[in-house]
């Protein structure tokens, strides 16, 4: 019968499945036990198995099996290009309210949200870390950032979508609050690296 070799091996040999060992080489040629093992192991004639891998069967099998990645990896590629058509074209709306009361709001916020914080936010806290929390306010609070977030969630191409619309968000905000446009460069740039 010449040398045994395991299910195991043969599936880590290139083009085997389960499915294409059940179709060509069907039952093993013994079961086993084997030390260690509770189950029994399925061994398979060396020389039968190179014999299926040149057979006409595997080489369609394997035909086959490129086809339909081949399809697979084009409608992945149609799917991220339409995500990303559809960010391309989504409005981002940005609420403009008076500078004074954003400040306000987003110190609220933030206390609220680090109430158990030893320095808690206020209008004399630091001008940089200010800016921070009132781009991040009016990121959550004044924007339709997170509803944007939830539409592409789950979605092919999702990590490249973030990213746009992300970029998408921190330009409107910008362009509706010039005054936070360095921390909207640097929280997007932040964030770019961190991906």
């Amino acid at each position: 019968m010449g040398n045994l070799i395991t299910q195991t091996t043969i599936l880590s040999r290139f083009g085997w499945s389960k499915t294409l060992l059940d179709q060509l080489l069907g039952d093993p040629d013994i079961r086993k036990k084997m030390h260690g093992r509770s189950n029994m192991a399925c061994l398979y004639s060396e020389s039968r198995v190179i014999s299926a891998e040149k057979s006409e069967a595997f080489s369609f099998a394997q035909a086959a099996i490129a086809k339909r990645k081949l399809a697979s990896q084009k409608a992945v590629q149609t799917k991220v290009a339409n995500l990303l058509a559809a960010v391309e074209v989504m409005s981002v709306v940005v609420e403009r309210i008076e500078k004074n009361k954003l400040i306000k709001l987003a110190i609220d916020a933030y206390n609220e949200r680090n109430w158990n914080s030893d320095m808690p936010a206020n209008v004399r806290s630091d001008a940089n870390f200010l800016n921070r929390i009132c781009v991040n306010f009016i990121r959550h609070e004044l924007t339709n950032y997170d509803y944007s977030l939830e539409e592409t969630a789950g979605k092919v191409g999702v990590s490249v979508a973030v990213g746009k619309i992300r970029a998408k968000v921190y330009s409107t905000i910008e362009n509706a609050y010039p005054m936070f446009s360095q921390e909207c460069k640097h929280q997007l740039y932040s964030r770019s690296v961190a991906q």
